[in-house]
């Protein structure tokens, strides 16, 4: 049977303004705020400026404030065992903190100075005046606001002056580095953003992987990463540290004409097997490579496609940190209203550059990377090919038949749906997605949503419960084996933008879940529709509607009646099993 793919091919729903229209098509599901109460002002009337006492406050606000939300959202206030209502009428909205999913406290007042300026309790003087004046109790895409703030943070603070430290400098790098280079069967040098030793995260642990796998061939590994880390590339110019590591192990601090210097006095004790690596550029001077390459001589320098920094300084291709761009051309308008767009030109001259400088093999961990690199980047390359991070043992199963919508099935419906998402709660992963998604599904009886991560986020949605879970070099199986202990049915993988491969992906398969997609998620729909285990939504609206439908419930109920599959996931080692062209059988 075809994978169901839901939503796809339709327009999306037009996103209501009006909360109680959203209710309407809804029956039974509140997701706006409560009627009016006879609270409502008639337009036009003028605001009374006399700021109302907290008892006040409390009084018009008691209706409309949800306590269970409040002591939900905010586990101190319920900790310290005082009244939520009180809490939040006297206190709670100067903290920024929200009475009900539906209100946002601080979108009411940075939306209306008039508010603040009268120093009126932001939720008092929307019930009171605003709700009637068509003041909205949250702006519009409050999260992907929030999420272009943090993305404007990001780039404004790329460019923090390097730290002042002690530099290795040539002599005393080529000493250190000499007794492992000149007797290993071969030398990878290697560049990524951070110490991936000290690191966690996805690239972090594959370049881990990598290092091990080469070791295990009798292949020194050396790592070099910025000192700085940014979000964009380095300036020219200026003399900037990096940090180098060997074989896992820290060596120290240099700077790259020293490391260039430390590898062209070793080179003709080099061994023949000589490759450079590099994984991600963010945080180093791109013109310093060259001499690095020269000086090392490789045979081949690999260029791994694991994210679009190479089309873009917004490696993920999200315009604004919110929504995928499609990479347009850098002169075009899409361009230059995204936070990305004034450096986008200088990047790509940065870029081509490196490229006509070094020879690259290009090498995407997936169809999809690579289709996107190719047509968005326009760089010239030796080579270019699809290199998996990891395999999944045993292979998938093959696709189980489906429930249509509102069909029905002989499984037995009492399967509890037990619904994660696994990851950094980060808008690129899709965790704003998921919580738009937690609020509609919070309370809905047999629905139980997790929360699987290494870095807790600021607030949890309510009704998700969080389970740590830290994924590591010597703990490759953490995610897989408490996604299975918990019984998960469906994973959401809800990025949105195209994932170049998405390791936790693998990781639900691996554990017996099935996957939960957007259209336009890279290599996780392309993941699905080869193995047939999930679903392709065309929004995040089809995601909520494959829920309350209760068709969610009707598939985990049909994957519960049959053979729970799942495997092993392996990592392949990048480059270290890598056959490049000319390379011996």
């Amino acid at each position: 049977m075809e994978v169901r793919r839901i939503g796809l091919g339709l327009s999306p729903p037009c996103p209501a303004a009006n909360p109680a229209a959203l209710r309407s098509t809804r029956p039974g599901f509140q997701s706006g705020p409560p009627p009016a109460q006879g609270q409502d002002a008639p337009p036009g009337t003028a605001l009374n400026l006399l700021r109302p006492g907290p008892s006040e406050v409390a009084q018009v606000i008691a209706e409309a404030f949800d306590a269970e939300y409040y002591l939900g959202t905010y586990p101190d206030v319920a900790a310290a065992g005082v009244d939520p209502l009180q809490h939040y009428a006297q206190v709670g909205a100067a903290e920024f903190r929200n009475p009900t999913r539906w209100f946002d406290t601080r979108d009411y007042v940075d939306a209306n100075p008039d508010v603040q300026v009268a120093g009126c309790h932001p939720f008092w003087h929307y019930l009171v005046q605003g709700r009637a004046q068509g003041r909205p109790p949250r702006r519009l895409h409050a999260s992907q606001r929030a999420a272009l703030q943090a993305e404007r943070a990001a780039v404004q603070g790329a460019a923090q002056p390097s730290p002042s430290m002690a530099l290795l400098r040539a002599e005393a790098l080529q000493e250190a580095l000499a007794g492992r280079l000149t007797t290993a069967a071969g030398v990878v040098l290697s560049l990524s953003h951070d110490r991936y030793t000290r690191s966690v995260g996805g690239v972090q642990i594959l370049v881990s992987d990598e290092q091990h796998a080469f070791n295990a061939q009798s292949v020194a590994y050396l790592h070099i990463a910025p000192a700085t880390p940014r979000l964009c590339l380095a300036p020219a110019g200026e003399t900037l540290p990096i940090f180098v590591t060997l074989d896992g192990a820290y060596i120290g601090t240099t700077g790259y004409a020293d490391l260039a210097a430390a590898l062209a006095g070793l080179r003709p004790r080099l061994p023949e097997f000589r490759r450079m690596v590099l994984h991600c550029l963010l945080g180093h001077q791109t013109g310093r490579i060259p001499a690095l390459h020269a000086a090392l001589a490789p045979g081949a320098s690999v260029f791994w496609a694991n994210d679009y920094e190479a089309v873009c300084p917004g490696y993920n291709l999200l315009r604004n940190g919110v929504e995928f761009c499609g990479a347009p051309p850098p002169d075009s308008m899409a361009c230059r209203v995204c936070v990305h767009g004034p450096a986008r030109a200088g990047h790509l001259l940065q870029m081509e550059a490196l490229f006509a400088a070094v020879p690259m093999h290009v090498v995407a961990p997936s169809e999809a990377a690579l289709h996107i690199w190719q047509a968005g980047a326009r760089l010239p390359y030796a080579s270019a090919q699809v290199h998996e991070y990891a395999a999944l043992v045993p292979p998938a199963c093959p696709a189980r038949d489906l429930p249509g919508p509102g069909g029905s099935h002989a499984a037995d419906l009492r399967v509890p749906l037990r619904v994660a998402f696994a990851g950094m709660p980060l808008v690129q992963k899709g965790w704003q997605g998921f919580s738009a998604l937690a609020a509609r599904l919070h309370g809905m009886p047999g629905c139980h949503l997790f929360h699987f991560t290494a870095e807790l986020p600021d607030q949890v949605p309510p009704g998700v419960e969080v389970v740590p879970v830290r994924v590591s070099a010597g703990q490759r199986g953490a995610m897989t084996e408490a996604l299975r202990a918990h019984g998960i049915n469906l994973v959401l993988v809800l990025s949105p933008w195209p994932e170049t491969f998405c390791l936790v992906a693998y990781e639900a398969l691996a554990a017996g879940a099935d996957l939960v997609a957007l259209k336009d998620g890279g290599n996780v729909p392309d993941l699905v529709l080869k193995t047939g285990r999930g679903v392709v939504a065309a929004d995040i609206e089809a995601v909520t509607d494959f829920f309350l439908s209760g068709d969610a419930a009707r598939y985990a109920a049909l994957a519960a009646a049959g053979p729970r599959p799942g495997g092993r996931l392996v990592s392949r080692g990048m480059t270290a099993t890598l056959r490049l062209p000319g390379d011996a059988a």
